[in-house]
């Protein structure tokens, strides 16, 4: 079905089979696309520059080799509770969106399902890159996303937000895949504009279930002025690449709090929880982050960091590590390990350590520093052989 230059169409409850199954452009407003079944070759439902469109409980199976729905600066678009799942293979190395919304200002993306998960034997499904949804200044709330690697394919994110959009209650699972080339996402937050916008309720489970060599980087990469709170992770044994981490912090103004982090560690990998690099008004709080393998807490460069509040444990792997002029303060944590080596570990940094619990490490607080920190007070450590080390 193909429309354009109109006004008001309504397309509902048609069963097609085609390469696009329908095409409006560029039309005037108030269109209507509901109800309809879909196998799609190459694009279910294209929708660009159809401003204020509804695209709403319509199923999309096939080959989809391009898109689901496209609804590409569509502003002000609804996009809801459609089913949307890549079921046959083809020949193509394209790169594949469930929904692609950038630069459609003011949608809503919600309750959505989005599969890409078709049984295939390796190398014959070559595809290039792969998004769940992308999105700008939209919500993208409710939807189910499920993404496979079980063929190549390059940079991979089940939601990947330009800016400035609320990211909330939905529910995101990805396994690895064993091509290792660009960046892998559970959820990328680009920059948030001047107001703060959220990425919370989450639930995001990423897995590496046959030990492929490319999993994940950043479960959450986050752009600056965003809040990332009461989300819940489920990270796999060897589910984070090297130097992978649960939360990429990439800009200032940042609250990550409520979150509950599992990660089952790696045999062979140096990850963490968190980073962050040299990014001013960084907070994190009330968070729950456990390490049942190997694996440390949080490697922080430069950062202006307050963290307080946090219940973290690993096995074998550090707590906390600053490095590169870190300033701020870490209070009222309880921080535990079986085996590791440190609590926290600070080289050239001046930050306020007090009142946290200190438990199972070697040495607790080790300071390397060129002047004395009189600000490290009133901590309790247990079963460690140095509860205070270093030169500062």
């Amino acid at each position: 079905i193909y429309n354009n230059d109109s006004e008001s169409t309504t397309i509902t409850n048609n069963t097609i089979t085609a390469g696009y199954g329908i095409y409006i452009h560029n039309v005037d407003g108030g269109e209507n696309i509901t109800g309809n079944t879909i196998v799609a070759a190459q694009t279910g439902i294209q929708a660009d520059y159809a401003e204020d469109i509804t695209i709403k409980n319509n199923t999309i199976t096939g080959a989809i080799r391009y898109y689901g729905i496209n609804a590409n600066q569509a502003d002000s678009a609804n996009i809801s509770f459609n089913y949307i799942e890549s079921t046959e293979l083809h020949d193509g190395n394209d790169t594949w969106y469930g929904i692609e919304a950038n630069n459609a200002e003011g949608s809503t993306i919600k309750g959505n399902t989005i599969i890409n998960d078709p049984e295939n034997p390796e190398n014959i499904r070559d595809i290039s890159h792969m998004y769940g949804i992308r999105s700008e200044e939209s919500e993208v709330d409710s939807n189910f996303i499920n993404l496979n690697g079980k063929r190549r394919h390059y940079t991979t994110a089940l939601i990947y937000d330009h800016g400035s959009s609320n990211i909330t209650r939905n529910t995101l699972t990805y396994n690895a895949y064993y091509h290792n080339s660009h960046t892998r996402y559970g959820i990328r937050l680009g920059n948030s504009g001047n107001d703060t916008t959220q990425c919370s309720n989450n639930t995001i489970s990423v897995f590496n279930t046959q030990n492929q060599d490319a999993p994940i980087h950043h479960v959450i990469q986050v752009g600056q002025n965003r809040k990332v709170e009461n989300n819940t992770i489920t990270i796999g044994t060897n589910a984070l690449y090297d130097n992978g981490e649960a939360f990429d912090i990439g800009g200032s103004n940042i609250d990550l709090s409520g979150n509950t982090v599992t990660y089952q560690g790696s045999s062979s990998r140096d990850a963490q929880i968190v980073y962050c690099g040299s990014y001013t008004n960084i907070r994190i709080y009330n968070n729950t982050f456990l390490i049942t393998g190997s694996g440390n807490i949080m490697d922080a460069s430069g950062t202006d960091l307050t963290f307080y509040g946090n219940v973290v444990k690993t096995e074998t792997g550090r707590g906390l590590e600053l490095y590169d002029d870190a300033s701020g303060s870490i209070y009222n944590n309880t921080i535990i390990s079986t085996s590791g080596d440190y609590g926290l570990h600070l080289t050239d940094s001046e930050v306020s350590i007090k009142n946290n619990n200190l438990v199972g490490f070697t040495a607790s607080v080790y300071n390397e520093n060129t002047t004395m920190n009189f600000d490290i007070a009133h901590n309790n450590t247990w079963d460690t052989s140095a509860p205070y080390s270093g030169t500062g």
